[in-house]
């Protein structure tokens, strides 16, 4: 198992929910969950937590174990197929809520790290096809193939869901899906379940013709859509996926329970130490209490903009016991008590 275990895959983390559903299908077929998470260091039910994370290498054990246990090259052509927009998290969501196609390949392209930390998206127009150019982050070793095959078919899957509804085989074919190996023996099994398939190919892509970018999206829903995208920014800086090692901070002041973290606890979650990490902020000439001070006036707004919560919920929901203590807080941040800043809303 020391091959998983690679500096990427020791480092790189991925959502739980892939792991959960492989979970679910080996006790479908009699397998123990003691056996799939054998050498995972993982128990069932940690994966069955909500916003539960596991690394890269986990997650490469459990699928070499799954195959290893059911004797079943195909898994990940059934798994793919049986995927749909909510077992992609708020990502799917916010695929759900885009205006167009065209919009949600944007979003998800930009979000699937958070999710999917194996692959990079590339997206071109070729010959009027809108080509999806799946790459992998780092070597996948030997459940490569499992993957590429399971991450376009699950793409193929979010897609008819997106535009085509019910399973169609006409409207299918129109899509293509390209992989760079030879065709696989248990492929043949599935090919009128499948768009059409190539291989031997240049790349690993998802093809469709490119008129159908701006299709419209049934479920569209400016307002969510936009509050993933606010998620979605948020989750990468928590992650560390961003540049910006401010945005990742900010993430992690998170209010709990009518809490913020102290600077101990964001030091211990950054493996800093204390005075490591209060000399990281002096370089961008912050301190501990401004740049808190800063996140709870963000959450202030947002709260007051976007709740019908009362002051004194909003007080409590920030920390404060006390309405008046807010509103002094408040009115030296902005000039304004929250009253008079939602009169202007």
């Amino acid at each position: 198992m020391d091959l998983f275990k690679q500096r990427d895959m020791l480092q790189t983390s991925l959502a739980a929910t892939y792991a959960s559903y492989m979970l679910r299908l080996a006790e479908s077929r009699g397998i123990k969950a003691e056996q799939l998470l054998a050498h995972t260091d993982l128990i069932a039910s940690t994966l069955l937590q909500p916003q539960a994370r596991i690394f890269a290498w986990q997650q490469a054990i459990i699928v070499h174990n799954l195959l290893k246990l059911t004797h079943d090259p195909s898994l990940a052509i059934e798994i793919g197929l049986r995927s749909n927009l909510t077992k992609a998290g708020f990502i799917g969501y916010g695929l759900m809520s885009c205006a167009t196609l065209r919009d949600a390949i944007e979003l998800g392209t930009r979000f699937l790290p958070t999710q999917v930390p194996f692959f990079k998206l590339g997206f071109d127009i070729q010959d009027e096809m809108a080509v999806v150019t799946v790459e992998e982050a780092f070597p996948l070793w030997h459940f490569r193939t499992f993957a590429i095959e399971n991450f376009l078919i699950e793409v193929s899957e979010i897609f008819r869901s997106l535009l085509v509804g019910q399973y169609a085989p006409g409207k299918y074919q129109q899509l293509q899906l390209y992989f760079d190996y030879p065709e696989p023996d248990y492929f043949a099994a599935y090919k009128d379940r499948l768009p059409k398939l190539y291989f031997n190919q240049a790349a690993n892509q998802f093809r469709f013709s490119a008129h159908m970018l701006d299709q419209s999206i049934s479920t569209a829903n400016p307002a969510m859509a936009q509050l993933v995208i606010s998620q979605g920014e948020s989750e990468l800086a928590r992650l560390g996926l961003t540049e910006n090692w401010l945005d990742r901070v900010r993430a992690l002041l998170e209010c709990q329970a009518g809490q913020y973290p102290d600077l101990p606890s964001i030091a211990a979650q950054l493996h800093l130490s204390e005075r490591t990490f209060k000399r990281k902020l002096a370089e961008q000439n912050l301190s501990f209490s401004e740049l808190l001070e800063s996140v709870m006036l963000r959450d202030a707004y947002a709260l007051l903009q976007s709740s019908a919560l009362s002051i004194d919920e909003v007080s409590q929901r920030l920390g404060y016991q006390d309405r008046s203590n807010f509103t002094r807080a408040f009115k030296r941040w902005t000039g304004q008590t929250p009253s008079e800043y939602r009169t202007t809303l």
